[in-house]
């Protein structure tokens, strides 16, 4: 993974990918359980944006979850805030695709900030870690 590094005026956003098992595992097992449970006791947020042309409709709705003192492994990421997931539901007539990706960061607790971050930099080479400034939130 190629890390850009963190600045004062910036925040990371990387994408977990499977060679970080026990970190991705970590966070997919956190989320989905504080999705089936509601969020209850769980310190979240969440944001959905709703898009569509050309006879495709794509949910995106975005969770974030501060509560990460339990996360194995954070020590290794200096500033991270949060633990999130984005996920992208498309719609093309009657097929339904749907994608989960996971992700640790440094923004605040704040799901618009995330979605925002994640969909500003989808198009970044594959494997980085993404670096944002607070100017383009």
């Amino acid at each position: 993974m190629q890390f850009l590094g963190i600045n004062k005026n910036a925040d990371y956003v990387p994408a977990l990918k499977g060679c970080q098992a026990n970190l991705y595992e970590d966070v997919e097992l956190f989320i989905k359980d504080a999705i089936e449970k509601g969020f209850r006791n769980v310190t979240s947020d969440y944001y959905e944006t709703i898009d569509g042309d050309h006879g495709r409709v794509e949910i995106r709705p975005y969770y974030t979850v501060s509560d990460i003192d339990q996360l194995a492994g954070k020590e290794h990421w200096k500033g991270i805030n949060i633990i999130g997931m984005a996920e992208s539901e498309t719609h093309i007539g009657e097929k339904v695709i749907v994608d989960q990706r996971f992700y640790i960061s440094s923004l605040g607790n704040d799901a618009k900030a995330f979605g925002v971050a994640v969909r500003h930099h989808q198009g970044i080479e594959k494997g980085a870690v993404i670096v944002i400034s607070h100017s383009h939130i």
